[in-house]
């Protein structure tokens, strides 16, 4: 992966209290802005439906993120639909184009505020907002829409499941929010924009063509599950079954286990 390059806004010594100049911040909330987009962010016309322009004149007079402008973020966060990873990958964007060290206080202060208010909207949402990944009835929902559109083997839909955790020490132990966040990350960015994923208790779920393409970026997808975070979340158990028959669209059927290889498989 090549590394990230940001405009950066580095701020000298203490300057609390100064007049920002208009063109700096103007500056810094546009470099901010293609930062967070490049880093991630889904919807770029949601991006600015925060106070985005009073955070970039406070961070620019040296000041730290203030908790009613970090509340206030996370809201606006929120009400625009952004999930745990888009959040943190936003705030990372603006603190790195700023030419500041991240604050650890601002960012549980963005975050307590941002799953306050998606709490409040999480049932007309799409997005689980622990992950960033579908939410289970919106995977469902997909699902369906999916086998609607296909016709013929050459269009088959599968579901891939990857049990987290199966059997191990820590199955029955919660992932934590941060862990989450990281999951979601990490399906995000193995599988790409096509596939539809969506996080069931300790399983992640994807629903995909049974292509070759998309076989080759789910085995990518379990690897990296199973070294997150040194392999946190081992040993992760990958099964595959039709979509038409999958218990995560509502209806158990014959399930497939992967064998070697990319498109063989076997009956369980």
């Amino acid at each position: 992966m090549e590394p990230r390059e940001h405009v950066c806004f580095p701020v000298h010594g203490p300057m609390e209290g100064q007049r920002v100049d208009e063109t700096a911040w103007q500056d810094l909330v546009k470099a901010w802005r293609a930062s967070s987009v490049r880093e991630g962010w889904r919807h770029p016309e949601d991006w600015d439906r925060a106070p985005v322009e009073t955070i970039a004149r406070q961070l620019l007079t040296g000041s730290p993120l203030s908790s009613e402008l970090g509340a206030g973020l996370g809201a606006a966060r929120a009400r625009a639909g952004a999930g745990a990873r888009e959040i943190l990958l936003d705030l990372r964007a603006l603190y790195a184009t700023a030419g500041r060290e991240l604050d650890f206080d601002a960012v549980a202060c963005v975050l307590d505020a941002w799953a306050e208010a998606s709490y409040d909207t999480s049932e007309v949402g799409c997005l689980d907002v622990a992950t960033g990944l579908h939410t289970p009835a919106h995977f469902r929902q997909r699902v369906q829409e999916l086998l609607a559109g296909t016709t013929g083997q050459d269009g088959r839909i599968v579901v891939t499941s990857f049990a987290l955790r199966d059997g191990g020490p820590d199955a029955s132990r919660p992932l934590g929010w941060t862990l989450l966040a990281e999951l979601g990350d990490c399906v995000s960015q193995s599988l790409g924009n096509g596939p539809c994923a969506a996080h069931f208790r300790s399983t992640v779920a994807v629903a995909t063509r049974d292509d070759e393409e998309s076989q080759r970026r789910l085995l990518d997808c379990r690897i990296a599950l199973e070294t997150l975070r040194d392999g946190a979340l081992r040993p992760v158990v990958m099964t595959q079954q039709e979509a038409s028959g999958s218990p995560f669209t509502g209806s158990p059927g014959k399930t497939f286990t992967k064998t070697s290889g990319i498109a063989s498989r076997s009956p369980a």
